[in-house]
């Protein structure tokens, strides 16, 4: 678990069963921001991680044995994992290495789509925050592929693997290469790549757009429509610069690792907003000189600097939002924030019981803990936090069951909860 995350009572019920297959080396659980989703960062940031665990990780990796462990909320079969020598720690991110080698002794993962991490997890709020997580992140990724070109996986798993480390490679210098390209078309008409323009124009949009609807269409869902789609992309900018610094990195071998400061920065100007604000005016300058350059051409080349317009024009978009997310300004639009709140259709039995359990169980860890600082004073500051933490997360839980009860009309819990060590409550 990550210092900053709780779980639930009652997750290693729902989880053990599958334990019950021997070649099962670690069940992974989805981490959810329980809160704190109140500037532009933040929010995008979840937004970002949504077709991951919600359709990435549940629907293709888990079906497929090549689940990864996310770095928290995971529960491993301790003696597979001593088997590989425990934690690989030669990486940045030692979870997703960790994961190959016990793919490839042929021990299986699994992906459980249930809520059990909600107290305490934080999204990246600022800039610098954000860039720390995804450059780490990256500069991880970039650290396995030496790994991945040796390892002993099935096609499967390599495949799933190796679109995991495209990613990265896609939001960093594919991205700097999709921004150059049309722009110095527009510019110079100095071409990378000769294709009809009529022929691009038949045969690309239609998939182009029946892509972007047909992703929009399932992660409908998920409270994730074209505004959220917008917010992604607006992030995924954003973290181009980060990654292609990661990837820099990478290239001069370069190791380090940081871990992401918690809580809200300044909403202030950096350098890396200047990175931002001199591609929005490089773009502007080659749609300007582009627009002038089309209307003194005809025939096929006219509809190259179409094409070479829209790409340009998209990418402007992009870092337009990009810029405006990395100002960090809060608040978030609350109704933004709702949008996006994960439910689980058939599963409000199993969440009324956790968030029941996980109220009684805080309000006795804030009772506990109060005692503690009335004897031992000279920690009762200390212990003080602790409690009142913890009395916080009793606060937010009790919201969350209301909520759900409101949603779906008065469920209720039967039967106590039993926590380890404190006996029934």
């Amino acid at each position: 678990m990550d210092a900053d995350q709780r779980l639930l009572p009652g997750v290693f019920e729902h989880v053990m069963q599958f334990f019950d297959d021997p070649r099962v080396a670690f069940v992974q659980v989805p981490q959810y921001y329980s809160g704190g989703l109140d500037t532009a960062i933040a929010l995008s940031a979840w937004i970002q991680q949504i077709p991951f665990l919600r359709v990435i990780m549940r629907g293709g990796r888990h079906m497929r044995n090549s689940a990864f462990s996310l770095g928290s909320s995971t529960i491993y079969r301790v003696r597979h994992l001593l088997s590989i020598g425990g934690l690989y720690e030669g990486s940045v991110t030692e979870d997703i290495y960790t994961s190959v080698m016990l793919h490839e002794r042929g021990f299986r993962s699994v992906y459980v789509d249930l809520p059990f991490v909600w107290g305490g997890g934080e999204a990246p709020k600022d800039l610098p925050s954000y860039m720390t997580q995804q450059s780490r992140w990256a500069l991880g990724t970039f650290q396995l592929i030496g790994k991945l070109l040796n390892a002993r996986l099935g096609v499967s798993q390599l495949l799933d693997y190796i679109n995991g480390a495209y990613y990265w490679f896609f939001v960093s210098i594919l991205t700097i290469a999709g921004i150059l390209a049309p722009s110095i078309f527009l510019m110079f008409r100095v071409f990378f790549l000769s294709i009809n323009p009529i022929l691009y124009l038949v045969t690309y949009i239609p998939v182009f757009l029946l892509s972007l609807m047909f992703y929009l269409a399932i992660m409908g869902r998920y409270g994730y429509g074209l505004r959220e789609f917008m917010y992604h992309q607006g992030i995924q900018f954003v973290v181009s610069l980060p990654v292609t610094i990661a990837f820099i990195w990478w290239v001069l071998r370069r190791k380090g690792f940081r871990v992401t400061p918690k809580g809200v920065g300044a909403s202030h100007f950096t350098i890396y907003h200047t990175y931002y604000l001199a591609i929005i005016a490089f773009l502007t300058a080659a749609i300007v000189i582009g627009m002038f350059n089309a209307i003194h051409t005809s025939g096929a080349l006219f509809y190259a600097y179409v094409i070479n317009l829209f790409w340009a024009g998209w990418w402007l978009v992009m870092a337009l939002l990009g810029f405006y997310i990395s100002l960090a300004l809060p608040p978030a639009p609350e109704n933004a924030v709702m949008r996006v709140s994960q439910s689980y259709d058939g599963l409000e039995h199993h969440a009324l019981q956790l968030l029941t359990c996980g109220i009684q169980l805080e309000r006795v860890i804030a009772a506990h803990y109060f005692r503690l600082a009335e004897v031992h004073r000279e920690y009762s500051e200390v212990l003080r936090r602790i409690a009142e933490d913890s009395v916080r997360h009793a606060e937010i839980y009790s919201r969350l069951l209301g909520s759900l009860r409101r949603l779906r009309g008065g469920l209720h819990v039967e039967g106590g909860c039993i926590v380890g060590g404190l006996g029934p409550m």
